[in-house]
């Protein structure tokens, strides 16, 4: 933590003792400038700059039109003001001992900013907010660019995936997390040639090729960018973790310093812009609660053929005797049959059924059990690439930002209906309904998918809505309808053996939303 004292004592000659006492939140330092950027801070004059210097709470940073701010948080995360860019810092708690309680929430005021999601975010993504003048962004574990000014806002996406909707009576300002509700949009790493569009009345997704404004065309990244971003990534976190006022926290250390070890004190060196952290200024890296990888989807059901065998015994020579129900259906002697020889048949080789490849939740304001919510699941969260009005869908099979390429397959494949839900939506509440007569067909050779169910519930004003769609399979096995051929919008993917898929589905004039998951028959 010697660090800490380091940088403290530093902020406190550079700002003033009464700047630090108003600032207790340590946030990061700067690791690279170039051209002119500024931090301002109330009504105290405006400060440059420079590499090394820490960056705390109610900061707010600002550079020049052909400025570059790269910002390494204490968590990890990456943060680059390009050029003629305004970002306030308005929270940044980071709890190591309660990942639950990190909170994050960065104010855009104009221009472009690249946030790359640290360890506090990925450990409590409903504990991040970035705000830009219109809009709303929430983070799925996430890499992503949004270019902003008072009117509109645009977001294009390298890794993870956003939630983006316009402010609202449902979507406030001061709350944390991603909005809910109609008139959010979710942009996934898997739609690299699309951007989040967001003005003040709603939120679209966009084709890069047609859209009025893309991040990373109109605010290009410095060259360093990419580098600074890998060096954030790989850097190593300390056992420490970060007091919430760095200054209590260095009056502690000092009344401690006899019983510390031998650590040396890091010093403010002179470096480059583009130079790293010496290995003792990393131990000012907040060690945060891993993210768990181990919480996996639910087992397929296996077959009902496989599910009747029974072992009933095993002989010297290792055969095994098939049960009534598989004997019957095989035409086989009843095994029971004491009259009738047992018939001895090779060693069943069981083939392990492939895991659950999608699975499905709620926005946590409509969760009515634990099982439902997988926004605050951080692994199944981390897999989210889609979402609706109430239903979020990821896939076991997601990493590193994009979907597997399904294998080669021909010719048209029907699916059977795994598991799916319905609701209404009236107002802040859902009313149950019941899937009918569900079917997916999926044409390999043209890439094209067409599916139909039929949606009953007392609250519906016709008692049943019969829903279909048609739309396209993407070369990343993602599933896209298309508003003129649909009644409903359906968004969801196949698996790499392109034997399950999964869509989530929402019919918005009469308040439907739903989940399904699909098995090839």
């Amino acid at each position: 933590m010697r660090i800490i004292q380091v940088l403290v004592l530093w902020s406190m000659v550079v700002f003033g003792s009464t700047a630090m006492a108003s600032n207790g939140q340590l946030v990061g330092e700067v690791v690279f400038v170039t051209g002119s950027a500024q931090v301002h801070q109330g009504q105290k004059p405006s400060i440059d700059l420079q590499v090394g210097m820490p960056i705390f709470v109610g900061y707010t940073l600002a550079t020049n039109a052909i400025g570059h701010l790269h910002i390494r948080t204490i968590d990890g995360a990456f943060l680059s003001l390009r050029s003629d860019s305004v970002v306030s810092i308005v929270q940044y708690n980071v709890d190591a001992q309660n990942p639950a309680a990190n909170q994050i929430r960065l104010d855009v005021q104009r221009g472009a900013v690249r946030s790359v999601t640290g360890k506090a975010g990925e450990a409590n993504r409903p504990g991040f907010r970035m705000n830009t003048p219109v809009a709303a962004i929430g983070i799925r574990g996430t890499d992503f660019t949004v270019f902003t000014d008072a009117m509109s806002s645009s977001v294009s996406v390298r890794q993870g995936g956003v939630v983006v909707a316009p402010f609202s009576s449902v979507c406030s300002r001061q709350t944390l997390g991603a909005c809910g509700g109609s008139q959010a949009v979710m942009l996934s790493a898997y739609d690299q040639q699309v951007v989040a569009e967001v003005n003040v009345t709603q939120a679209s997704l966009v084709p890069k090729e047609s859209a009025t404004r893309v991040p990373d065309a109109i605010k290009p990244a410095h060259p360093v960018e990419d580098k600074h971003v890998q060096e954030s990534r790989e850097m190593p976190t300390s056992q420490n973790t970060v007091s919430a006022n760095p200054a209590v926290e260095s009056e502690k250390q000092t009344q401690t310093s006899d019983k510390a070890s031998n650590t040396t004190p890091a010093t403010a060196a002179n470096t480059t812009g583009t130079e790293r952290l010496s290995s003792s200024a990393t131990a000012s890296v907040a060690s945060l609660s891993p993210v768990s990888t181990e919480i996996g989807p639910k087992e397929s059901v296996t077959s009902e053929l496989a599910s009747n065998i029974i072992v009933q015994e095993r002989a010297g020579d290792s055969s095994k005797v098939i049960s009534d129900t598989v004997s019957n259906q095989l035409g086989l002697v009843s095994a029971t049959d004491s009259s009738a020889p047992r018939v001895p048949v090779p060693p069943i080789v069981e083939v392990p059924a492939k895991p659950q490849v999608f699975h499905y939740g709620r926005w946590s304001s409509y969760v009515e059990n634990t099982a439902q919510d997988i926004v605050r699941d951080p692994t199944r969260n981390r897999q989210v690439f889609a979402a609706n009005s109430v239903h979020l869908i990821g896939s076991a099979e997601k990493v590193a930002g994009s979907l597997p390429i399904p294998e080669n397959r021909a010719g048209v494949v029907d699916f059977r209906l795994d598991a799916g839900e319905a609701v209404v939506r009236r107002g802040d509440r859902i009313i149950p309904a019941t899937i009918s007569n569900p079917t997916l067909q999926i044409d390999f050779d043209t890439n094209r998918f067409g599916t139909r169910l039929d949606v009953t519930s007392a609250g519906l004003d016709r008692g049943t809505e019969y829903l279909s769609a048609q739309g396209t399979l993407g070369e990343t096995g993602l599933l896209r309808s298309e508003s003129g051929t649909s009644n409903m919008s359906v968004s969801g993917a196949i698996d790499s053996s392109a034997t399950q898929a999964g869509y989530i589905y929402e019919k918005n004039d009469v308040g439907i939303s739903g989940a399904t998951t699909w098995l090839a028959q």
